[in-house]
């Protein structure tokens, strides 16, 4: 007895070990020859049952050249040695549930000279155990690397859309500038413009002057000249009147695209932390995966 509650012992501290993702106890089970008969009940989180079965299947394929019988929830092999288990062939029946977040496989070792044996079996209830746990836990281990690899592919669109909003910040940066130099330019053109209209404005006021003074003996061909300046005085103040009005509007068309552009930045300000935040959420995600698989590994 005492014998026993050590087996047991050692099968229960194995399972708490690998109690995180996969659970392996002892249980009754009538699906394998229509008896209740004993059995190895494991359940294994994040693995799809297909994967599973698949997995077992390949292994016992490499335990025998015998057939191997798969059916929709069932493998089964018959008059197989396992050499880490019994000299004797035994007959092996793997009966897979799916879980929410898994799989659930019931196994049923049956040595064709003793039976079916128990979790407890005190010749080969640990070595099978150490067996079911080993190759459940190469199972978890490949679906969590094809996690890895998923939630890395995922991590590189998140970064990829970080990328995008960076690069229409920067375009819009660059344009503000550009759009802000022309503004500065314009500025420049007003105040030049300005500059000349006084001086233009001046010779206006001075040739409508010189026009009123002539007296009414003063000879056509000079009246004719002083006009002719005055007019065209007064086509290069409206001209320069015209420029600097111009140049107004398109300031304050210039900075309404800047004031749209400003607001789209403002925006891109909310895109860029919520997919920084995705991004660092993502990262954390792909560190937890690797630690646990490091863990895993390294049991």
């Amino acid at each position: 007895m005492k014998q026993f509650t050590s087996i047991l012992f050692i099968i229960f501290s194995i399972n708490a070990y690998a109690q995180d993702f996969i659970k392996i106890e002892p249980a009754m089970f009538s699906g394998f020859i229509q008896q209740e008969v004993n059995a190895f009940k494991v359940e294994v989180i994040r693995v799809q049952r297909e994967a599973f079965m698949d997995h077992w299947e390949k292994y016992m394929d490499k335990q025998t050249d015998n057939d191997i019988m798969r059916s929709e929830n069932m493998i089964k092999l018959e008059k197989t040695v396992l050499k880490s288990i019994s000299a004797n062939p035994l007959n092996i029946y793997l009966f897979f549930e799916d879980m929410e977040d898994g799989s659930r496989m019931f196994v049923g070792v049956q040595d064709t000279v003793t039976g079916f044996i128990a979790a407890s079996d005190s010749k080969y209830g640990l070595a099978l155990t150490q067996l079911i746990r080993t190759e459940t836990t190469k199972v978890f281990l490949d679906a969590k690397k094809n996690d890895l690899e998923a939630e890395e592919k995922h991590l590189k669109d998140l970064e990829s859309d970080l990328d995008d909003v960076h690069k229409s910040q920067d375009k819009i940066n660059k344009k503000i500038l550009s759009l802000n130099r022309d503004i500065e330019k314009l500025k420049n053109d007003i105040e030049i413009n300005k500059s000349v209209l006084s001086d233009v404005t001046d010779e206006v006021g001075n040739y409508r002057s010189q026009l009123n003074s002539l007296g009414a003996n003063t000879p056509d061909e000079t009246r004719k000249k002083v006009e002719k300046e005055l007019k065209t005085q007064e086509k290069k103040r409206d001209k320069l009147s015209k420029s600097i009005d111009k140049d107004t509007r398109k300031i304050y068309d210039i900075q309404t695209e800047i004031r749209d552009l400003e607001y789209e930045l403002d925006k891109l300000k909310s895109d860029e932390q919520n997919a920084t935040d995705k991004v660092m959420a993502q990262r954390e995600i792909i560190t937890a995966l690797r630690d646990e698989l490091y863990k895993i590994d390294h049991r």
